[in-house]
């Protein structure tokens, strides 16, 4: 995946999400899932940990847009640990590492279609908004646009991951291919 340019609109931004989207469904779908736990990088990742890891923060996007905890799920609490990542990343790795195949991939195609609603049922204009002026009063990881938070946990997310899935692609790949 090459790296996107910032979306200046809406349009744009749905867009991204899609051609990234499909770009990352189409390198999964070519995965060998049954291997996809197996192999692990030098962080003791997996291929299913980085899709489980993608999923969770997309969830997270969509519990900010719903006005629920963003980090419930891990244990977490929004105020204390909102700006410590590599806490929440240890969390949902440690949560989810032993979910099977089909669960991590419901959990990524639920959290992306749920995701790209709420993106399309939201005004452009809200869009554009801190995160702070969207949900005033509510937990709000940082004073981002709401854009970028979706930039980020969307398309941003797949490029960032790729190169690490597609090294543990190329070792779960049965020698002599």
């Amino acid at each position: 995946m090459s790296p996107r340019k910032t979306p200046a609109n809406k349009e744009e931004m749905l867009s991204a999400i899609k051609g990234g989207w499909e770009e990352f469904e189409s390198f999964i779908k070519a995965l060998p899932l049954d291997a996809s736990a197996s192999v692990w990088d030098d962080g003791g990742w997996s291929l299913k940990d980085h899709i489980a890891h993608i999923a969770a923060w997309e969830e997270m996007v969509v519990a900010f847009f719903e006005g629920r905890p963003r980090f419930a799920e891990l244990g977490l609490d929004e105020a204390s640990h909102a700006a410590d990542t590599d806490l929440i990343n240890e969390r949902i790795h440690a949560h989810r590492r032993s979910w099977p195949v089909a669960k991590v991939l419901e959990r990524s195609h639920t959290a992306h279609r749920k995701l790209v609603g709420l993106v399309e049922a939201t005004a452009e204009s809200d869009l554009m908004k801190s995160l702070s002026q969207f949900r005033p009063g509510g937990p709000s990881p940082g004073d981002i646009p709401v854009y970028a938070l979706i930039r980020d946990n969307t398309f941003g997310h797949y490029d960032e991951h790729m190169p690490a899935m597609r090294a543990l692609a190329k070792r779960a790949q049965p020698t002599g291919r």
